[in-house]
């Protein structure tokens, strides 16, 4: 596994905007591999095992036992992944800030420091923002004048409110990179959770009756409960503190990644989000080329 981050200095030529863009983008993408490349390497060693705990009485039926199974992790997953994370969302804003600056820079060369370090891509959900009022005016009244009616139209055309009829503007490529970038600033983001997805057993020997069965619903951190298996209190003869289930029960789990506010579904991994965003900002970066950055 990689395990290190390494820090890198982009060179950065205005005389070419969309190229030193376009770099941006790249390094995201090379961060990005190695994060999932890593997140492979990790999966294969196999860090999740289940272990049984004690059996119990069931509360409501004195016939039936509850037996509990709980994950053991190890080894734990590395703490650098946030931090990777953390740089390809980086890059990936200022991959779009820096195409929408660079071209200013080109229409407004005298453009004053202060009012260019106010200078951001706008990702907008809602399309009576993109013009805004008098009082609170959106980027087709604070952009015009900066930018080529050209560049305009292109960032207006990527906007999410602008996305598919038939779907949510929150789920557009650019609108979770910005909520991603919010809350990774807040440490909300888990990079890569765990949860119980499948339950199943051999059940060709069985050595008790199984009644019912679930898998838990909790992450699988070190020590979290992964699933409950009911069974039929055995002959007076076993100790039913003592009853073992054999073959041990196969407790599936999926990876996920949850985004606050906008993703959280089992089986979507943090590879898929980031190949999402990546080409969310690439076909972005595409139009306004197109329009003349």
């Amino acid at each position: 596994m990689v395990g290190l981050l390494e820090l890198a200095v982009i060179p950065v030529d205005d005389t070419d905007v969309v190229d030193s863009a376009y770099q941006k983008l790249k390094w995201a993408e090379r961060r990005a591999d190695e994060l999932k490349s890593d997140i492979e390497s990790y999966r294969a060693l196999d860090p999740i095992q289940f272990r049984q705990g004690p059996s119990t009485k069931s509360v409501f039926d004195p016939s039936l036992l509850v037996v509990r199974f709980y994950a053991a992790v190890d080894p734990q997953m590395p703490d650098w992944w946030g931090l990777a994370l953390g740089d390809v969302l980086g890059s990936l804003r200022a991959a779009l800030d820096h195409a929408l600056v660079g071209h200013v820079r080109n229409q407004v060369p005298n453009l004053p420091e202060s009012k260019e370090r106010r200078l951001q891509f706008p990702v907008l959900t809602e399309p009576e923002l993109w013009k805004g009022t008098s009082k609170n005016p959106g980027p087709e009244r604070s952009l015009k004048g900066l930018c080529s009616p050209e560049m305009l139209d292109a960032v207006k055309n990527c906007q999410p409110f602008g996305f598919l009829p038939d779907r949510d503007p929150q789920q557009h490529p650019l609108s979770v990179l910005n909520r991603l970038v919010n809350v990774d600033k807040h440490r909300e983001v888990s990079v890569v959770a765990y949860v119980p997805h499948e339950l199943t057993f051999d059940d060709s020997a069985p050595t008790v009756e199984i009644v019912s069965y679930a898998h838990g619903t909790s992450d699988l951190v070190d020590g979290a409960h992964a699933g409950t298996v009911i069974v039929r209190k055995p002959e007076p003869s076993v100790r039913w503190q003592a009853v073992s289930l054999k073959p041990v029960p196969t407790i599936g789990y999926v990876e996920t990644t949850r985004i606050p506010g906008i993703v959280d579904e089992p089986g979507i991994g943090v590879g898929t989000v980031l190949d999402f965003l990546v080409e969310g900002v690439r076909t972005t970066l595409d139009e306004m080329a197109a329009a003349g950055a």
